[in-house]
């Protein structure tokens, strides 16, 4: 389950990169960018959720120790700046 800290940095970037498929429609790009932040808007609710009641969320990426590698942490303060 902790690997839902990662989908608010990386929905974006695939949406993103999908867009430049659209280029020349500017209505589709509109459409799927707000899509995609609802999504990411509700899926931040999501987390508040699972934090508030379960606690903690953290991602070793890479399974790299947190000296050296990149942690990802999900708390309540974090899920309230995405």
């Amino acid at each position: 389950m902790s690997n839902l800290v990662i989908l608010p940095i990386l929905l974006p970037f695939i949406v993103g990169s999908f867009l430049i498929l659209f280029a020349k429609h500017h209505g589709i790009q509109r459409f799927l960018t707000a899509i995609t932040m609802v999504g990411l808007l509700l899926f931040s609710f999501y987390l508040a959720t699972l934090v508030y009641q379960e606690g903690i969320y953290t991602l070793q990426l890479g399974n790299w120790p947190a000296p050296f590698g990149i942690v990802l942490v999900a708390d309540m303060f974090a899920t309230m700046m995405i």
